[in-house]
């Protein structure tokens, strides 16, 4: 099972509870080409159906091609960019295309200086995956 979403127990097998008396619900959800479990994902959330559309939420990031593992989040980007150019040779691209790809990341990403500022490293080069947002692109 890819997912599923029980009520939380404690280490004696009994329903946990809040101080509320609400039940804790736990929703658990691993991307379908992991089989071995290791990118599974855990939340807890206050009711079943906020549960359910968390799980919806991330298969839904996953069709639109917007899903990437928590722990990729911590890596370097300028790694990720190593993967990519590996991924881009996989794929038999066209020369011209795998250049251009390869221009854009080594001028404007993970080169080594900034074509903006060239006293200062290029703004990606040092960053963790999870800080490359939009507002800083």
């Amino acid at each position: 099972m890819r997912w599923h979403v029980r009520a939380r127990k404690d280490k004696d097998g009994r329903v946990k509870k809040r101080a509320d008396g609400s039940t804790i619900w736990q929703a658990r959800w691993r991307p379908a080409d992991d089989p071995s479990g290791r990118a599974r994902e855990e939340q807890n959330f206050k009711t079943k159906r906020e549960a359910e559309r968390w799980i919806a939420r991330r298969d839904s990031d996953v069709l639109r091609g917007a899903y990437a593992p928590a722990r990729k989040g911590e890596q370097l980007f300028a790694t990720v960019a190593d993967e990519l150019r590996g991924v881009w040779d996989a794929k038999e691209l066209e020369p011209k295309t795998r250049a251009g790809y390869k221009a854009i990341l080594s001028r404007w990403l993970v080169g080594e200086a900034d074509p903006v500022h060239p006293d200062r490293p290029c703004r990606f080069r040092s960053a963790r995956v999870a800080g490359v947002t939009t507002a800083a692109v």
